[in-house]
């Protein structure tokens, strides 16, 4: 007959010998970092007084886009989060918070409060603004699919303190930048310096040729690329290092010619899958919750990086700052007229309407050739798909809106806000109030 304290030893034995096998092998230590202590505030309070205290940052906390494509988890880790922000004068650096993607919102919700923190751990942390900027810098250039941060292997939740390494990206362009970066944020994650330093010492075209192969036949995109290097591991998503490390000898034991040779047909390759290209396709694989912080990329709030000078040297379209920073052209994108309009009537655009005038679709070209004149920008602005470059626009007109109109006063931003509605008497126009009306287009 077994005991009580037998069957306790040997469900307690089980418990341990199941929690090493959900570590790779290459991990020996588990996390040593402490649960987030909602015990310890449940004991004190009790949770009628948490959920209270919830209720509470609930209600005043200000209005914030950030929460939105978030779990309950997390957005409430953001309605703490801007408090404090508000509470410290860092409105620059939360409206460039806003403008990330859901996914690296979740990515720097996760790296600074851990993967199970609720709102009583941002409660008892006190954010470092300065390292939060780092952060938002880093993270703005890295593409992520919604909930992949959640799901993707992190050895530092592990328990293991990896070094980091960098890859340089210049002299690659969409859709090689995008990639290169990608695998450089999932070797940081997954203790890959090593490795990540000889994908380094590549030349160009031999990094353009690996990711080719990483990606497999057809036009090169992340969402595929990652796809065919992409393995669960542990209830984890793991990169496959083996296969890229094996690709990468590969591509070291070719010359320059047939580098130049191989990567020429690839691509003359990926020309031809382009001429039976489907955006409808492209619009499911990419959702906007997956892209780039384009916005903060783009400089919609003054923050200049080495994409955007790569975008003036090769007189690329305006960027969206420039367009939105420019009165009379928000209001033509807003009203589809000119500024001075006289006596016409206004009526705001829609979604399909904004977005053209943003590209400049020429509506005088078949409906077929308008559609692909529009995916064709879109690649060429740098957006991932049409709702995400909608989203972009919403956040960074809001912006704009409050910036110029409600806080500067400067007098064609208040005839836009007068236009849309937004000056009623004396009382002041908030950002709520601008987001609200965005928001309804």
């Amino acid at each position: 007959m077994v005991s009580g304290r037998q069957r306790l030893a040997r469900a307690s034995k089980q418990q341990m010998n199941s929690k090493e096998r959900e570590q790779p092998n290459s991990v020996t230590s588990p996390s040593q970092r402490e649960l987030p202590p909602i015990w310890k505030l449940q004991q004190s309070i009790g949770n009628s007084a948490s959920s209270q205290l919830l209720q509470h940052i609930t209600h005043t906390a200000p209005m914030t886009t950030a929460t939105e494509g978030l779990n309950v988890q997390l957005k409430q880790l953001v309605l703490v989060l801007a408090l404090q922000a508000e509470q410290a004068g860092e409105a620059l650096m939360w409206s460039q918070f806003e403008a990330l993607s859901v996914g690296q919102r979740q990515s720097l919700l996760i790296q600074w409060y851990g993967v199970n923190s609720d709102f009583t751990a941002a409660l008892h942390t006190s954010p470092d603004w300065q390292q939060w900027q780092t952060m938002i810098r880093t993270t703005k250039h890295i593409t992520l699919q919604l909930d992949e941060p959640q799901k993707e292997a992190d050895v530092t939740a592990l328990g293991v303190s990896e070094p980091q390494y960098t890859m340089n990206s210049s002299g690659l362009l969409v859709p090689y930048r995008e990639a290169w970066l990608w695998l450089n944020y999932k070797g940081n994650k997954q203790g890959q310096a090593y490795l990540l330093h000889k994908l380094d010492s590549l030349s160009i075209p031999k990094k353009q040729l690996l990711l080719h192969k990483l990606n497999g036949s057809g036009q090169l995109t992340l969402y595929q690329l990652s796809n065919n290097v992409t393995i669960e591991e542990h209830l984890k998503q793991w990169v496959d290092w083996k296969h890229i490390n094996e690709a990468l000898h590969g591509i070291m034991n070719l010359n320059n010619r047939q580098v130049e040779r191989q990567l020429e047909t690839v691509q003359q390759e990926q020309s031809t899958s382009v001429l039976h290209y489907e955006p409808e396709q492209d619009e499911l694989e990419q959702e906007a919750d997956g892209a780039s912080s384009w916005l903060a990329a783009l400089g919609i709030f003054g923050l200049e990086d080495e994409a955007e000078e790569e975008a003036k040297v090769n007189n690329q379209p305006q960027s969206m700052e420039q367009i939105l920073g420019d009165a009379d052209k928000m209001f033509q994108l807003l009203f589809g007229i000119p500024f001075n309009n006289g006596k016409q009537p206004i009526t705001i655009g829609n979604r399909a309407e904004l977005i053209d005038r943003f590209l400049e679709i020429d509506h005088k070209l078949p409906t077929k050739q308008q559609e692909a004149q529009r995916m064709q920008k879109l690649k060429a602005q740098g957006y991932a798909s049409v709702n995400q470059l909608y989203m972009l626009l919403k956040i960074s007109i809001i912006e704009i809106l409050y910036r110029l109109g409600t806080t500067r006063k400067d007098e064609k931003y208040i005839i836009i806000l007068q236009k849309l509605g937004l000056l009623q008497g004396k009382k002041a126009t908030t950002k709520d109030h601008i987001a609200a009306r965005i928001h309804s287009i």
